[in-house]
């Protein structure tokens, strides 16, 4: 994803695509939300997070907060 300097008015957003094998939290290496902090630098509060990577109890439902999040 490319961010543009400049006044939020000339800037065009769309949809990031997000690359599981360089996102941080995808990679399972640790928690990261620069691309969230970099949209909100700029003026915007469009990014959501889900949860990657849980781990699963004997039922196979997700153990909470463990997993990282990460943009879908």
């Amino acid at each position: 994803m490319a961010i543009r300097s400049g006044n939020n008015e000339s800037n065009s957003m769309g949809l990031a695509i997000v690359s599981e094998s360089t996102c941080i939290p995808f990679a399972g290496r640790e928690a990261c939300q620069l691309c969230a902090d970099e949209c909100v630098a700029a003026g915007y509060y469009s990014i959501e997070f889900t949860r990657v990577g849980p781990e699963a109890d004997g039922d196979g439902n997700p153990i909470e907060g463990t997993g990282y999040l990460a943009q879908p």
